[in-house]
């Protein structure tokens, strides 16, 4: 949003240029580690288009967190190469009778 000029002493004349440029509301940059919080969701097109975009537009302005989605997509890449074992039937109920809110360990 501009405001208007409309001659000396408006509030257009005296705060619609910020440094020299107009004055306008914008989005609000995400932080490196919201980036690399969504770059999952991106990889997985899990992300609102707006947001997609956001985070792609960062990522081609940020080498680290270019550097974080290139290593996130090999990783995810790598894994799909491993070879899958179905575990054997008493590992699975050992594992499916595990609660789900079991308290964390004392550390």
């Amino acid at each position: 949003m501009t405001y208007v000029d409309s001659g000396t002493g408006s509030v257009g004349s005296d705060y619609s240029h910020v440094r020299g440029r107009a004055a306008s509301v914008e989005i609000a940059e995400l932080t490196h580690d919201e980036i690399r919080g969504q770059l999952n969701d991106y990889l997985e097109d899990a992300l609102a288009p707006a947001q997609a975009a956001r985070v792609a537009a960062h990522v081609r302005q940020c080498a680290a967190c270019a550097a974080e989605l290139a290593t996130l997509r090999a990783t995810i890449d790598l894994l799909g190469t491993l070879p899958t074992k179905t575990a054997a039937d008493a590992m699975r109920r050992r594992l499916l009778a595990i609660p789900d809110d079991e308290p964390a360990a004392p550390a």
